[in-house]
């Protein structure tokens, strides 16, 4: 592990001396080879650990008054607008009358703030210490099965490896990722066409260079954002948060647990220890990113967790094989075709509800209203009958 570049990080944030980090805390390479957050000795429950500045998230209240400020620098000093790299966002905002900001999503005006900051500012920007420490492309293509068919990748082939439930929560975030691409995409080719350094570059490597640019910030952004109370719009209220971004997900709730907190007073976002713990040596502290699936951490994160108690296996397809159209027009009128699974230990009300229709129709050209009166009950939990018991261990 390069210990410059966090350093550096960590040099950055103390120019704001409300920046507060728990003299217990360090960074650590974890044993997947990916960073984390380690703390040594004794902490105790609500103890708070790490408090970062507002302004050194990156969020949609954060952008537009960055934004804004280099802005107007700019229009008031001819030495600066003759800076290409420095001139960028004076060139969006007044010199492409295509580009009206208020018609873009929120997480579309950070992917190109983002884009900006990482790939043209670079160096030069002011979130330079905390975009340095986040993950590269590489990883994000070695751990997140569907970006190289994003990229055209034809030599990987996951399609047959991977659940129907990764594959349909995938698909949802590929439709995204590109609805966002084809918004916003003509920003992004005229700004490095303008801006780019190497002249000798065909329009066609360009552009794949540039897309895979995108496909980074967007997944950075996917994989890293926290909840903060911005407005009134939830679509709205997330943000990336330095250091904070090296917490990683654990299912147990143990030791090493803790929590977020956003303190509006001193606008910082805060952690806190989960309990009373006295650590022998360095142990790593984790959040819990929620009850979430190995399909759904794999596709929103890049990552599984063995014996995960979340996990489940998604059983629509076989059960939509059982079921003819009617009985499918009737749980879709009750609300519930679909979504069919079972875990370790149990089988989903949803999928009981699916083969008790399946069990009580067989056969039947229509359901009659005695059978329909039947499953509103089994909904409602007020359905009994002889044998109803074993027909339900049956099912």
């Amino acid at each position: 592990m390069s210990d410059e570049k966090y350093q550096l990080l960590i040099d950055w944030l103390k120019q704001d001396n409300s920046f507060y980090l728990s003299p217990n805390i360090q960074i650590i390479e974890d044993s997947y080879g990916g960073i984390g957050l380690a703390c040594k000795g004794k902490k105790y429950l609500n103890e708070k650990l790490i408090s970062i500045p507002e302004k050194y998230m990156i969020n949609i209240k954060t952008v537009e008054r960055h934004v804004h400020m280099q802005d107007e620098l700019q229009k008031g000093d001819e030495k600066e607008r003759t800076k290409p790299s420095q001139n960028i966002y004076h060139k969006i905002l007044h010199e492409d009358k295509n580009i009206m900001p208020d018609e873009y999503s929120t997480n579309q005006l950070i992917i190109l703030f983002m884009y900006v900051e990482m790939f043209i500012l670079a160096e030069k920007s002011f979130f330079y210490p905390f975009l340095q420490t986040l993950p590269t492309f590489e990883t994000f293509l070695c751990s997140v099965p569907y970006l190289p068919d994003l990229l055209r990748m034809k030599q990987y082939e996951f399609k047959n490896k991977v659940s129907y439930a990764f594959l349909k929560h995938s698909n949802t975030i590929k439709r995204r990722i590109m609805h966002d691409w084809n918004t916003i995409k003509h920003i992004l080719l005229n700004l490095n066409h303008s801006l780019d350094d190497d002249a000798n570059t065909s329009d066609k490597s360009r552009n794949t260079r540039i897309f895979q640019r995108f496909l980074h910030v967007s997944m950075l952004i996917n994989s890293r954002c926290l909840y903060y109370d911005i407005t009134e719009e939830k679509q709205d209220n997330f943000t990336l948060v330095p250091l904070v971004d090296f917490i990683n997900h654990s299912v147990a709730v143990n030791g090493g647990h803790c929590y977020p907190k956003v303190n509006k007073l001193t606008r910082s976002f805060e952690i806190y220890s989960g309990s009373t713990t006295d650590f022998e040596g360095l142990n790593e502290v984790f959040f819990n990113y929620g009850a979430h699936s190995n399909d759904f951490l794999l596709s929103e994160y890049g990552f599984v967790v063995p014996n995960n108690p979340s996990d489940f296996i998604d059983i629509t397809p076989r059960v939509l094989k059982l079921l003819n159209p009617i009985q499918i027009a009737f749980l879709s009128e009750i609300g519930y075709l679909g979504d069919y699974t079972v875990t370790y230990e149990d089988i989903s009300f949803r999928t009981i509800v699916a083969l008790a229709l399946v069990s009580i129709t067989a056969n039947n050209v229509a359901i009659t209203t005695e059978q329909k009166s039947k499953m509103i009950k089994l909904i409602n939990g007020t359905f009994r009958e002889r044998g109803g018991e074993q027909n339900h261990n049956n099912i």
